[in-house]
C-alpha cells in the first residue's frame, strides 16, 4: 500500500473536500435522489460553512493525500455537553477504495479521539449504506440507536453507534 498523509485541512481544500464528497455520495448513498445530495452539498458543505467548521474548536477536518493527491477527508466533531466525539465524516474516493486508505483513516480518528482524552467514539451511518454499516460492525461499533437523517427532502433512516477505545 501506497504512503498515506493525513493532514489538517486549510480553506484551500473547500473544492476538494466538496469533490470528494460528491464522488463519494454518489456511489454510497445512490438511494437518496441525486438533487437531494446536491442540495445537501452546497448547503452543509458551503465556503461560509466550511469555514464555521475550520474556525470552530470542536470541530478537526483531515485530507487523505497519497501520491500527492487528495484520497480522503474526515471530519471530526466534539460535543462538549454530551462528552462525546463524533467521526462525523469519513469518505475516500471510490476508485481509492479497497487500498487500505479508509482503515488508516479510521485508526487517525481513533488516536485523535484518545489523545482528546475520549474513551469511545460515536458515529452515524445510513440503513441503506450496508458497505459502511458492515464495516463499522466489523471494526467494532455497536449500533444503540436509530434516528432519521435528512438529506434535501429524502429522509433515512440512520443508526447511531460507538465503538470503546482501547487504552
Amino acid at each position: 500500500m501506497e504512503e498515506l498523509e493525513i493532514r489538517d485541512c486549510t480553506e484551500n481544500d473547500f473544492d476538494t473536500i466538496r469533490n470528494i464528497l460528491q464522488k463519494s455520495w454518489a456511489k454510497a448513498y445512490d438511494f437518496i435522489p441525486e438533487r437531494d445530495r446536491t442540495k445537501y452539498l452546497e448547503t452543509v458543505y458551503s465556503d461560509s460553512e466550511l469555514k464555521k467548521m475550520l474556525g470552530s474548536p470542536f470541530d478537526s477536518l483531515f485530507l487523505a493525500v497519497a501520491k500527492g493527491y487528495a484520497v480522503g477527508y474526515l471530519r471530526l466533531k466534539e460535543v462538549p455537553r454530551e462528552k462525546r466525539i463524533y467521526l462525523s465524516s469519513i469518505y475516500i474516493l471510490p476508485d481509492n477504495q479497497g487500498k487500505g486508505y479508509g482503515g488508516k483513516l479510521m485508526d487517525f480518528a481513533f488516536g485523535e479521539s484518545k489523545k482528546r482524552g475520549y474513551r469511545e467514539i460515536w458515529i452515524g451511518v445510513m440503513e441503506r449504506n450496508r458497505g459502511a454499516l458492515n464495516w463499522y460492525k466489523r471494526l467494532g461499533f455497536e449500533f444503540v440507536k436509530e434516528e432519521p437523517f435528512e438529506m434535501g427532502t429524502t429522509s433515512v433512516r440512520h443508526f447511531i453507534g460507538y465503538k470503546k477505545l482501547d487504552d
